[in-house]
C-alpha cells in the first residue's frame, strides 16, 4: 500500500500480488486511519484467498502487507518511505456479496439480508448516523461470490469501493 499525503486528502494506492493497480481518492480523511481500515481488509482478503486456494487444493504464499508514504526527492521522482499504521477501529462493515444480486451486511450484531427485503447497505446506512456520527465508515471484510475465475485482491478492493460509496451515499441520503 502506498499514500500521497495532499492538502485536501489523500491519493491510495494498492499494487495487488499479480501487478494489478488499485487507486482511490479520500477527501477529508487522516492517512494513516485510512491505513488501519485497508490494511485489516487486505488482511481479511488474503486470509480468505489463502482458504479459498486450500479448499481447491492449490498453494498460496501469505504476504505481509506493507505500507508506504510517498514523499517528493529532490530531483522530482517518488521516494517510498516506510509507515507504520495503527490498528482499524474494532467496528467495521462486513459485506457478503453472492455476485448475483443478494447481500448480506453485517455490522456489530446487526445484520441485514436482501433476502428479508430491501437494501441492506440502506438499512446499515439509516443506522450508522444515529450510533457512529458523522465520520466516515469503511468496510472491514468482503467476501465475494460468483464468477469464473479466481479473485485477486484489486477486485475485493473494486468492489469495496462501489460498496462504500454506495454506503456513504445511502447516509447522505441520496
Amino acid at each position: 500500500c502506498f499514500y500521497l499525503p495532499r492538502s485536501r486528502g489523500v491519493d491510495w494506492y494498492v499494487l495487488d500480488e499479480h501487478g494489478a493497480l488499485f487507486h482511490r481518492w479520500h477527501e477529508g480523511v487522516e492517512p494513516l486511519r485510512l491505513a488501519g481500515h485497508y490494511l485489516q481488509f487486505i488482511a481479511n482478503v488474503h486470509q480468505r484467498m489463502r482458504y479459498a486456494a486450500e479448499q481447491q487444493g492449490r498453494e498460496r504464499e501469505a504476504r505481509e502487507v506493507e505500507l508506504y508514504r510517498l514523499e517528493r526527492t529532490g530531483d522530482g521522482g517518488w521516494q517510498p518511505v516506510p509507515e507504520v499504521a495503527p490498528p482499524a477501529p474494532a467496528a467495521s462493515v462486513q459485506v457478503l456479496d453472492d455476485g448475483a444480486g443478494g447481500m448480506t451486511v453485517v455490522w456489530g450484531e446487526h445484520e441485514f439480508s436482501s433476502l428479508d427485503g430491501g437494501e441492506p447497505l440502506a438499512a446499515v446506512a439509516r443506522r450508522l448516523p444515529r450510533e457512529a456520527g458523522a465520520a466516515p465508515w469503511f468496510i472491514g471484510d468482503l467476501e465475494l461470490g460468483g464468477g469464473d475465475r479466481p479473485l485477486q485482491t484489486v477486485d475485493y478492493l473494486a468492489r469495496r469501493d462501489e460498496l462504500e460509496r454506495a454506503l456513504a451515499a445511502a447516509r447522505a441520503g441520496g
